[in-house]
């Protein structure tokens, strides 16, 4: 065989199977939505049932969230979200600190707060913006303050807690 008759040999092949291949190349596969986790459908039906007022029914959901992963830091801060609903502000309390505590870079999917759909875990935290929420949670920490002894640094938690201006008197033995 000659190398003409070669290389017009392989020219016939790649010319026929050009197609076939050249369609592969083309095909532009685009990733289906992923699956939520059980914790994530629990997450989210708990946002749901907190919507519609239903706390009970959201606290139930949100500790079974927790049963599969203790450490998810969405779950966590619900439960401490609840907790506080509920006034439980110690195990909000709790909650809340773990919560901080996790490495997160996911982001908000729902919530509640206006402001918070798409920023990360993290930036909502750093960024609280519920002034009630957050006083409650100042509260709290001074409360444990309190309990280990620092009376300062629980009445200047108080103080801030109050906002400037206010003259509310502040008494702690």
């Amino acid at each position: 065989m000659t190398p003409f008759k070669t290389i017009a040999a392989i020219a016939t092949i790649a010319i026929l199977t050009l197609p076939a291949w050249g369609g592969d190349v083309l095909t532009i596969k685009i990733p289906r939505h992923s699956e939520l986790t059980p914790v994530q459908k629990l997450n989210r039906e708990g946002v749901e049932a907190v919507k519609k007022q239903r706390y009970e029914k959201a606290a139930k959901l949100f500790y079974k969230a927790y049963l599969y992963d203790p450490s998810d830091p969405f779950t966590l801060n619900n439960l401490g979200y609840v907790s506080e609903l509920q006034g439980e502000l110690d195990r909000a309390h709790k909650f809340y600190q773990l919560a901080g505590e996790q490495e997160c870079s996911a982001t908000i999917d729902d919530s509640n707060a206006k402001g918070l759909k798409g920023k990360s875990m993290q930036a909502a935290f750093e960024n609280l913006q519920d002034v009630p929420m957050r006083v409650n949670r100042m509260n709290v920490t001074a409360m444990d303050l309190l309990s280990q002894g620092e009376t300062r640094q629980a009445i200047a938690l108080l103080r801030q807690a109050a906002g400037p201006g206010s003259s509310e008197s502040i008494y702690a033995e």
